[in-house]
């Protein structure tokens, strides 16, 4: 049903000879699908939803540290100065509507990945953002690599209705994938960009992080698409795993490859996944997000007896790469 509305849509704007309107609906289609398509790694908010707009925070600074993968399909007009990108809203989720209450649900879903920039021309995500399950990269190009950008600066100053507008020079290429594993017991991938960064700043790593800590954590990322948002005020709840790690953070698909910082602002992990998003309120036939009261705590999803928690892969791993 999906495809014949699509078809039917495209053959009225051909007869209409409108082939400007043509480019951006398609452009958008395939941005629409595909982003359904990478959101499989869920998050969610426990107790309080503490995102809130990097922009408007005291870590406004990062937005020239961390960046956002979007689908190169998406952006329908250029040029030297500007970049153009297509996108849809949280309005609908599932080919259903999100409650009307639900926040941030008018804002654009551009993103479908998160990273943060550890060098001039090296950034830094969740492997199952850019690798197939049991892969591991070396120096490896991937699908990924042809099929999305890397952009700075996406934020709300950023975004129009079913728009994003940002500066050509905050787009990049992905060259390769330098190191990296999806696995079992490793989630993480560096990524060589197309070029040299401009007028950006790597992220402090603290890559001998004491993960028993009791300090709070903080993410920065695009939780659901989203311009970035900042979601503090979380404490880590597990560290017993080699590579992994578990937090009350608040996030979403969209988060994977977000940088998790300490109170110090270094980065001391990678969000790779977590609980189910959004559920269906019966009542009022609508999605809305999926609270839970806290790590081991009931959640609003009838599936789940106990949330887990936001899982997280340690900086750490980042040690085999930069000890070779």
């Amino acid at each position: 049903m999906l495809t014949i509305c699509i078809l039917e849509i495209l053959m009225l704007l051909v007869n209409d000879n409108n082939m400007g309107q043509l480019i951006k609906t398609l452009a958008l289609l395939i941005a629409l699908i595909s982003t359904s398509q990478v959101w499989s790694m869920n998050k969610v908010i426990y107790g309080l939803d503490n995102r809130e707009e990097l922009s408007q925070s005291p870590f406004s600074y990062l937005s020239n540290s961390v960046a956002s993968m979007v689908y190169k399909s998406a952006r329908y007009d250029y040029d030297e100065e500007i970049s153009s990108f297509l996108s849809s809203d949280l309005t609908e989720y599932r080919a259903g509507k999100t409650c009307s209450d639900m926040r941030f649900r008018e804002q654009t879903t551009l993103a479908t990945c998160s990273g943060f920039l550890i060098s001039d021309e090296l950034l830094v995500t969740a492997g199952h953002c850019v690798l197939n399950y049991g892969q591991y990269a070396n120096n490896t190009y991937t699908g990924s690599c042809s099929q999305n950008f890397w952009v700075f600066n996406y934020g709300i100053d950023s975004i129009a209705k079913d728009e994003v507008t940002v500066s050509s020079e905050d787009v990049y290429n992905c060259d390769k994938i330098v190191d990296g594993a999806y696995t079992d017991t490793k989630d993480y991938a560096i990524v060589k960009l197309g070029r040299k960064v401009v007028g950006k700043t790597p992220v402090k790593l603290n890559l001998n992080f004491d993960y028993t800590s009791e300090e709070e954590v903080f993410v920065v990322g695009n939780p659901s698409g989203l311009p970035t948002k900042i979601s503090n005020k979380a404490q880590i709840s597990d560290s017993s795993q080699k590579h992994f790690f578990t937090s009350n953070l608040d996030t979403f698909a969209g988060n994977s490859g977000s940088a998790i910082f300490n109170s110090n602002a270094e980065v001391i992990g990678i969000l790779v996944s977590g609980e189910t998003d959004y559920v269906l309120d019966q009542e009022r036939s609508c999605y809305m997000v999926n609270h839970c009261v806290d790590v081991n705590g009931e959640c609003i999803d009838p599936l789940v007896d106990k949330a887990s928690g936001e899982t997280g892969t340690k900086i750490t791993v980042l040690n085999r790469y930069f000890n070779k």
